[in-house]
């Protein structure tokens, strides 16, 4: 039985790379739940009354032996013929409960590596010889990708103000018993994360492929180029898209298509939804080299598509004066200059309830679309984007 355990520090996209590792891999791949789905003794509660819980109420003790009996419990439900993928492997679940230790205030992290040992030792009733990937950060890239993270809001957790001191005690602590707990895992097992997340992916699979033999294969790694065209009414998006479509090879690519899937399979129109979807088409359509996607709603999904994708995927905003925005409605429609700027005024105005204006906060290219020589100003537009 092949079990692959995705570690690390809060944050650095465990919960991301399992469920991608989900792609392309239904035959192979088995991936098990949140370990607080595993036993009936975790409380029903939400992410702030867990954490006060967790670190103001619950003791020690009785803290650790939750934890050991669900791992029992998610260790039995794994599939014999299948590569079982989970969140924290058994050594990271050691760390955890290190930093929880100093957390709570019983005593330094080396008073409390010797007693999590014991009642693993004691509880734990499965050898603890699942392979181990730890992903470890770069801080550069953690920095960089810091404010697509927060737009994108990836983690959901809310806490109150002195939940977030605590918490980040916490994460310092952890980063230390990490180190302690990880000493002796070989170097091939730890990933930097550097790169967007489908690249981390890819080497996950690629690292589990040669160590454990398995064969997950590779994903989107024909996709060349991505764009996500943004802007208010009537700033080119659809003509941008056409050209692209026509001259340069990107299929052209509607939002509509991916939130009809999620509500199909009864999932939420969340972005990292969106994304999955996004990266499962062109999984199963390995000829789509380019895209664009048009109708950019806020600036929350194309910053998921930059965290997942890279450099890969580019954020273009068009700007385009409301004078000109109205005109070129007059000359599309029947309607009056009157009629023509109440149109244009209310579609702004749904726009920028939604967010639309601050995608171009984010934006990778801003272009000015307010030439009327289409021959000169598309000339432009390729110019900057390099194709």
């Amino acid at each position: 039985m092949l079990r692959l355990a995705i570690s690390g520090c809060d944050g650095i996209g465990k919960t991301q790379q399992i469920r991608l590792s989900g792609l392309g891999t239904s035959k192979i791949v088995h991936r098990l739940k949140r370990l607080v789905e595993y036993g009936d003794e975790w409380p029903a509660l939400s992410e702030t009354a867990l954490h006060e819980w967790w670190f103001n109420q619950v003791e020690f003790d009785t803290l650790a032996r939750i934890i050991i009996g669900a791992l029992n419990i998610r260790n039995a439900s794994c599939i014999p013929d299948k590569v079982n993928i989970f969140d924290r492997g058994t050594i990271m679940f050691k760390a955890v409960l290190a930093a929880t230790f100093s957390t709570k205030g019983l005593g330094i992290l080396e008073d409390a590596y010797e007693r999590i040992d014991n009642l693993f030792a004691d509880f734990l009733k499965y050898a603890p010889d699942e392979y181990e990937l730890l992903l470890v950060p770069d801080v550069a890239y953690q920095q960089r990708i810091k404010p697509l993270i927060q737009i994108a809001d990836i983690r959901t957790d809310q806490y109150a103000p002195k939940q977030s001191i605590l918490y980040a005690a916490y994460q310092k602590y952890l980063s230390h018993a990490i180190e302690h707990y990880y000493m002796g895992v070989p170097q091939n097992q730890k990933i930097v994360v550097n790169s967007c997340l489908l690249n981390i992916q890819n080497k996950i699979r690629s690292q589990a492929n040669n160590i454990l033999g398995t064969k997950l294969p590779m994903i989107c790694e024909n996709f060349e180029q991505g764009i996500t065209l943004g802007g208010l009414s009537e700033s080119g998006k659809s003509s941008f898209g056409d050209m692209l479509s026509r001259q340069y090879g990107f299929y052209r690519l509607k939002l509509r298509y991916f939130e009809d899937i999620l509500i199909r399979t009864e999932q939420t129109v969340y972005a990292d939804n969106m994304g999955f979807e996004f990266a499962s088409f062109l999984h199963c359509h390995p000829h789509v080299i380019r895209a664009s996607i048009e109708s950019i709603h806020d600036p929350i999904l194309p910053a998921y598509f930059k965290l997942l994708f890279g450099d890969r995927f580019n954020i273009v905003f068009l700007t385009v004066p409301e004078k000109l925005r109205i005109s070129r409605t007059v000359a599309n429609t029947d309607m009056s200059i009157k009629e023509a700027t109440a149109k244009v005024r209310e579609k702004d105005k749904n726009k920028r309830s939604r967010g639309a204006h601050r995608v171009e906060d984010i934006a990778d290219m801003v272009f000015d679309n307010a030439t009327d020589g289409i021959e000169a100003v598309t000339k432009e537009f390729i110019k900057q984007l390099g194709l």
